[in-house]
């Protein structure tokens, strides 16, 4: 076993010779745990260029992966459905050792790990649509078409207000009710105009009265 920063990781069994699947999968594994390359060449027991070149194959299939991803919804759906899995998982298996735990601290580390996970696995959801964000709830429209008959409560297929019904009818009554309010306008325009036209004649016939030097 070796101690790192990130934690204790489990040294590696030994390689047949056709073992590099095995061996890249713990190079994966120090490489999630930021060990060092020349670190890992000494415990898988190869070169340091065997571990570059791994290095650089897990790169590229993560390159493919993301551009995969990008390009392919189905693909991206599964990836989003995977992490929110492990994610899942993480916080199920937090919670375990929480009821596990004999010490508060242990209790406070375990269960605040499972509130991360489930933390970071909602945002993951809200952000990506799966989830509605907070405070928005589905929202149903409901259109009713509201008749004339029924608006001003009169019934019967005898009713006058049934021919506004129709649409061509509703049109007609609008753009009559457009020239009645034309036509008020234009009136009231008229009789401003024609107010201040005498208002002026008044004022052009007032005599000046004031008294004159003699």
């Amino acid at each position: 076993m070796i101690r790192t920063q990130e934690g204790d990781v489990d040294l590696p069994e030994r390689y047949s010779k056709d073992g590099i699947a095995e061996r890249r999968e713990h190079v994966w594994k120090f490489m999630a745990r930021r060990v060092p390359q020349t670190v890992m060449a000494e415990l898988l027991g190869v070169s340091r260029r065997t571990i570059y070149e791994d290095v650089q194959w897990w790169k590229q299939q993560c390159q493919e992966h993301m551009e995969r991803v990008k390009e392919d919804p189905q693909a991206a759906a599964a990836d989003i459905g995977l992490t929110s899995l492990r994610l899942e998982g993480i916080s199920q298996a937090s919670l375990n050792d929480y009821e596990l735990a004999r010490t508060a601290q242990l209790k406070n580390l375990f269960l605040n790990t499972a509130i991360k996970a489930e933390k970071v696995r909602a945002d993951l959801l809200v952000q990506t649509g799966f989830w509605p964000k907070s405070g928005e709830d589905v929202r149903i429209h409901q259109q009713i078409d509201a008749t004339f008959t029924a608006k001003l409560g009169s019934v019967g297929d005898d009713s006058p207000l049934r021919a506004l019904d129709s649409a061509d009818s509703r049109r007609k009554v609008l753009d009559a009710a457009e020239l009645i309010l034309k036509g008020g306008v234009e009136r009231l325009k008229k009789r401003q105009e024609e107010k201040n036209a005498r208002t002026k004649t008044v004022k052009a016939t007032v005599i000046d009265v004031t008294p004159k030097d003699k």
